[in-house]
């Protein structure tokens, strides 16, 4: 389970990377203007912000309430 997390990561930080630089070419070639490369780079980011929260929310669902964490030998 733990290399299935690790691929899943090093995709997670290429695949923004690779984006990256395919709106660069694309603005270098004059196949995009300046103000789309700007917007795409900044719905990309707004996109990875959202996928983050959710992934955080996401894993305090799955550990469950703090109360129980905390305090499993008074139950």
């Amino acid at each position: 389970m733990r290399g299935k997390r690790d691929i899943y990561a090093v995709i997670a930080a290429l695949l923004p990377v690779a984006l990256g630089f395919g709106l660069i070419d694309l603005y270098v070639t004059g196949r995009i203007g300046a103000m789309g490369a700007i917007l795409s780079a900044l719905g990309l980011a707004a996109v990875m912000a959202v996928l983050a929260v959710l992934a955080d929310f996401e894993s305090e669902v799955r550990r469950g309430p703090k109360r129980d964490r905390l305090f499993k030998d008074r139950q």
